[in-house]
Parts: C-alpha cells; sequence; structure tokens
C-alpha cells in the first residue's frame, strides 16, 4: 500500500499546484500606467503607485502605504553581537517583538568602575583598558528609549519592511496590515523582494513592493571621498567639509 499512496499523495500535490496556478490573478492592475513611467511596460501594468497616507482602491480595498517600519520604544533584551576596540553592534528587541541592531562607539557606554585610571599606570596602558573595558547595556538601553529614532537602528537581517493597510469598503470590521519586505542586492543593481500575505480560507492576498520609496532609496547610497582637513567635498546638493579628526587615544575623545 505504501507506493500506492504515494502516488495518491502526489496526485494531490499537481492538482492543488493547477487550481493555485488556474486561479492565480494580478489585482493591482493600474488605471493609471503614466505615473511608473520609468518602469517597463508589463510592469506599470501589474504596480500600482501607493502615496504615503493617500488611500487607494485596489480590489474591493482601499490600500494605504503608512511608512517604512521603525523600532518602537520600549526596548528590551539588549546584547552584544561584535565589538572592538572603538565600536559595538547591540541587538535588541522593540516594543513590537522584532528584532534590531545599531552600532554604537564604545567609549561613551563604558561602565564608569572601568574607567578609573591609576596613577601608577602609564598611559598607554590606562588608555588600553578604558578601550577595552565593558560596556553599560543598563545605559544603552536607557538612552534608547529616551530617544530611540535618533539612533536609526535596522532591523538584524538587513531587510526593509513597508506597511500597507488594506480596508475592505463600506467594512471597515474587514481590514488587515501586511509588511512586504525589501533588501538590497548585494551586488547594488536591484532590490530582492520577500511578499507578505493574508490568508483566507478561499484565498491569499501576496504583497511585495516592487520599487523602493525614494526616502528608503536615498538611504542605501553609499560614497568614498578621498579628504584631508580642510578639504571641501560636493555631490549634488550636498557639500562636506573635513573640519577635524578626533584623536580616538585620548581620554577626551572618548568621553
Amino acid at each position: 500500500m505504501g507506493g500506492t499512496v504515494v502516488h495518491i499523495g502526489f496526485a494531490l500535490m499537481l492538482i492543488g499546484m493547477l487550481f493555485s496556478s488556474g486561479y492565480d490573478q494580478v489585482i493591482s492592475k493600474n488605471l493609471r500606467p503614466e505615473d511608473l513611467a520609468r518602469f517597463p511596460e508589463k510592469e506599470r501594468m501589474d504596480n500600482v503607485l501607493l502615496p504615503k497616507n493617500d488611500p487607494t482602491q485596489i480590489w474591493g480595498y482601499d490600500v494605504t502605504y503608512i511608512g517604512k517600519k521603525e523600532a518602537k520604544a520600549p526596548v528590551s533584551d539588549l546584547r552584544i553581537l561584535e565589538e572592538d576596540l572603538l565600536n559595538a553592534k547591540i541587538a535588541f528587541e522593540d516594543a513590537s517583538g522584532d528584532t534590531w541592531a545599531l552600532i554604537v562607539p564604545r567609549g561613551p557606554f563604558l561602565k564608569k568602575e572601568t574607567n578609573n585610571i591609576h596613577s601608577t599606570s602609564d598611559n598607554e596602558a590606562a588608555v588600553q583598558r578604558e578601550v577595552l573595558g565593558e560596556i553599560d547595556l543598563n545605559l544603552i538601553q536607557n538612552k534608547l528609549n529616551q530617544n530611540l529614532s535618533s539612533f536609526e537602528p535596522e532591523r538584524i537581517n538587513g531587510r526593509m519592511l513597508f506597511g500597507l493597510r488594506f480596508d475592505k469598503l463600506g467594512e471597515t470590521q474587514h481590514s488587515f496590515t501586511v509588511f512586504p519586505e525589501s533588501e538590497i542586492n548585494m551586488t547594488g543593481d536591484g532590490i530582492i523582494n520577500h511578499p507578505s500575505r493574508q490568508i483566507y480560507w478561499n484565498k491569499d492576498v501576496y504583497v511585495h513592493v516592487s520599487s523602493l520609496p525614494k526616502s528608503e532609496e536615498a538611504e542605501t547610497r553609499f560614497f568614498n571621498l578621498d579628504m584631508q582637513i580642510g578639504d571641501t567635498a560636493r555631490y549634488e546638493d550636498v557639500v562636506c567639509y573635513l573640519e577635524n579628526l578626533p584623536n580616538l587615544s585620548q581620554r577626551t575623545a572618548l568621553a
């Protein structure tokens, strides 16, 4: 009976695949393809531009892009992932239970007892003890809870979440929010999408991001500048002036 049961299971799987493919349909039909003029024609027809906080009707829903998901205080479960002489990478859980990470300088967050310099020690040994001191996670947690947004933490897997709220037209109780993920391709030539979905007994709604919002796209741009103190570098409408390089081997630079 074993072989028979296996073949029955395989047949059921094929039937399921055929049905799911046959009933698959794109619900984001674009009635204004001119909004996506920079995209290929096929993508212009099957994607909808969603301005932030501006509902757009799609397939019987008002769909609203509510923005990129950010970490929310209070934070908890802080732990050190990596550290060197100058910086430490810290992971933590936010109020929603997501895991985030950020890099902080070690000097301002060392425990006070590790900063004591004995008068009998030479300066180099004292500075080394200070740099290699123990990080005060409680201090970091307090600072994060006071002003979390200023630290600009990122999700620990490097992916960005974009919130989309679906409100059923005329039925406010039938609403849901999905968070499709996107990450920058390591080759720098595009994004990798990870869909989010809403599951019903008779259908599933899959959502993915085709293009990053302008603000999030700008955050991923990196530039290398060769500069000396006093130099000025310009790129588009941004001007950088290198004023000073603090000596990180001194106690005053770590305070």
